[in-house]
């Protein structure tokens, strides 16, 4: 790669400059294809969460409920407020909210 570059220098044809960098893929590359509750798990989060901006609600996590049964259409969406998660905790000397 490096001589190829050069070679493109030298001829004119190449004016920028090239820095590699390395990505590891840990568990992403690692990871099986998702399951069907999977798929249907995300895409009702993500439905949920489009009607929670679109009534206006913030502050609100999306949630669903009643997931042990296995016809997604039994599930209960909701939305989780968020300051019901936080607790107040001491954090360089100041006191944060941390969920």
């Amino acid at each position: 790669m490096q001589q190829e570059l050069e070679k493109r220098k030298n001829a004119g044809s190449y004016h920028g400059n090239f820095n590699p960098q390395a990505h590891y893929f840990g568990y992403e590359g690692r990871c099986a294809l998702p399951s069907n509750f999977d798929s249907s798990y995300c895409y009702a989060l993500g439905i949920n969460a489009a009607v929670l901006i679109k009534e206006g609600v913030n502050g609100y996590m999306s949630c669903v409920k009643n997931l042990t049964d296995r016809d997604p259409s039994n599930w209960v969406a909701a939305g989780c407020p968020l300051p019901t998660m936080m607790g107040i905790e001491r954090r360089k000397g100041k006191d944060k909210p941390v969920i």
